[in-house]
């Protein structure tokens, strides 16, 4: 009760006080701030209550230093929940010349104290942040490292526990990092709170895009807590990797491929460089994204097997070519095809024939309508299906050639349509009867034609009776199958168990047992993506066993269709 009149009447003139401590002649000492000063005698405000002196009885006075005065009202602030304000007086008592030795003095004791009352402020944490980092030495977090002692570390510790709840994160991070590990070693609950938000911390950066700032703290945490494997490090460069490429950093990511992962995987960091040229050649928009890739590959190529990086030049060649066909570049478009070529050791004729075409339409004035028709020719012959209907549907504007235009596009629908007939008996010989019903029925909508529709739904029919007949089974097989996959989970063959998994996923997605696949074909993903980075090599895996099958009764039908498709080719 006393302390708080003491700390009432210190709040209530705080410009007229100072401290100072009274050495009486009796041997007594009293602690405490002047209030009043005459010759004869001097009014002294101390916890005990306010006292007057005759200076006869004093011996001696020491005036505190002004720094000390700030101890005071920051002590006397703590008393009465006053954050703000004895963070303040205490910043401003280091800025007046405290030694920090003595702040973390001054502070220990009252630690619970202040964090009580931290604690107390709930939602409004984050302005606390910038007035604790207020609190730190001259150079920073390096005296904690520089100065070890039991103290500081202890003291270090507080501070980057509140700096964790505010808006200063990073700081709290850097502080944890600087408490010495034998501190930790003595301090092993201390430690695993620490470890604890670091972890999260790594996760925060990551995903602000930090991924310096995470790794940093992640070569950390391996030297704190060698629980961490070098799983953790890799996932961390992957994502940042893939930040980077969906960014179209794709240099950045190449080099993080080569600088970081190489020296933990070089399997791992060729499968992402490969991966990373793979979308490249998908995403790109123009040959000069395509030249990136390819001035990427030349710079980062080594980390790919020789046969790997002839495919991806290749492939980013053939890219580049197409774009520039597009843009009615011929020359440059057939240049990049050949150096492709070149490349595979294979021609593509396809992609030569492409060039004609273009080269050929871009002469084409619109009311050309022999030239359209004669270019819808050489597109049908050349297996140029879309490009040959569009000249052909130009051609129809002239009433010379409507006749002969109509027949074309009447050919190419037959031949559309007994290709989609040959992909279909495919697909039912591969027992995948609901994607061949699917094929057939664009076949068996189509009212403008009859041709072909007889075989079709013929087959749609066979298609609906091994359906029906699978039906039956289907439970039972799913069972099996499901059976099989956690039996080679359980015996670490991920590859094997895999493939019963998507067999069940595949063709019996309807049965009850297809929900816990799914469930047990995340679980072996994960497991196996963990054995291949730490680094152990799965079993062997066997071929998929494919569910035995009944052959189409139609081997007529596909030899007719078969014939068919090979007269037309030949016109």
């Amino acid at each position: 009760m006393k302390r708080k009149i003491f700390c009432i009447l210190l709040f209530s003139t705080p410009l007229l006080l100072t401290a100072d401590q009274i050495v009486l002649k009796n041997g007594g000492v009293i602690n405490g701030r002047i209030a009043v000063k005459t010759e004869k005698k001097i009014t002294i405000r101390s916890a005990s209550g306010e006292l007057t002196i005759p200076i006869n009885n004093i011996r001696q006075w020491r005036m505190e230093t002004t720094a000390e005065n700030f101890l005071w009202d920051a002590d006397a602030r703590l008393a009465f929940g006053d954050l703000d304000g004895a963070l303040a007086a205490l910043a401003q008592s280091l800025a007046d010349g405290l030694s920090y030795p003595d702040l973390i003095q001054f502070i220990m004791p009252r630690i619970e104290s202040i964090e009580k009352i931290f604690a107390e402020k709930k939602d409004n944490k984050n302005k606390y942040g910038a007035q604790i980092l207020s609190l730190f030495p001259a150079d920073g977090i390096a005296y904690f490292k520089d100065n070890p002692t039991s103290a500081s570390m202890e003291f270090a510790y507080y501070i980057a526990r509140m700096l964790a709840q505010s808006d200063q994160p990073q700081s709290a991070a850097r502080l944890y990092m600087s408490l010495s590990h034998d501190w930790y070693e003595k301090n092993k609950l201390n430690q695993t709170a620490a470890v604890n938000f670091l972890k999260n911390e790594i996760l925060r950066l990551a995903m602000s895009g930090d991924y310096d700032g995470a790794v940093e703290i992640l070569e950390y945490l391996q030297e704190v807590d060698h629980e961490l494997g070098r799983s953790s490090k890799i996932l961390l460069y992957l994502k940042w990797a893939a930040r980077l490429r969906e960014q179209g950093q794709w240099e950045e990511a190449a080099d993080i491929y080569q600088t970081k992962i190489q020296d933990i995987s070089r399997e791992l960091a060729a499968n992402r460089l490969s991966f990373l040229l793979d979308y490249i050649t998908g995403a790109a928009k123009k040959d000069s994204d395509c030249e990136r890739g390819i001035k990427l590959l030349q710079k980062y190529g080594n980390l790919l097997p020789p046969d790997e990086k002839s495919k991806q030049f290749a492939e980013l060649s053939i890219a580049a070519g197409k774009i520039a066909l597009d843009d009615k570049r011929t020359t440059a478009a057939r240049a990049l095809f050949q150096s492709a070529f070149e490349e595979r050791g294979a021609i593509d004729e396809r992609l030569l024939l492409l060039c004609d075409y273009k080269e050929r339409a871009t002469q084409l004035k619109p009311d050309d309508y022999l030239g359209h028709y004669r270019l819808g020719l050489f597109c049908r012959k050349s297996s140029l299906e879309c490009e040959a209907r569009h000249h052909f549907n130009l051609a129809l504007a002239s009433s010379e050639l409507k006749e002969e235009a109509i027949n074309e596009l009447a050919l190419l629908t037959s031949k559309e349509r007994l290709k989609s007939m040959a992909d279909a008996i495919k697909l039912f010989d591969m027992n995948e009867w609901a994607a061949c019903l699917d094929l057939l029925q664009p076949l068996l909508n189509d009212t403008t034609t009859t041709q072909g529709l007889e075989e079709a739904a013929r087959l749609a029919s066979l298609c609906r009776q091994k359906m029906q007949a699978e039906g039956e089974k289907r439970p039972a097989k799913a069972i099996v199958l499901f059976q099989q996959a956690e039996r080679f989970f359980i015996f670490e063959d991920y590859e094997r168990a895999l493939e019963k998994l998507e067999i069940i996923l595949r063709s019996y997605p309807d049965v009850p047992v297809a929900r816990q696949s799914k469930e047990l074909m995340q679980r072996v993903k994960q497991r196996r993506d963990l054995a291949r980075l730490e680094g152990k090599e799965p079993l062997s895996t066997g071929k998929v066993v494919k569910p035995e099958y009944t052959p189409l009764d139609a081997g007529e039908l596909k030899s007719q269709i078969n014939n068919l498709l090979d007269s037309l080719n030949e016109k």
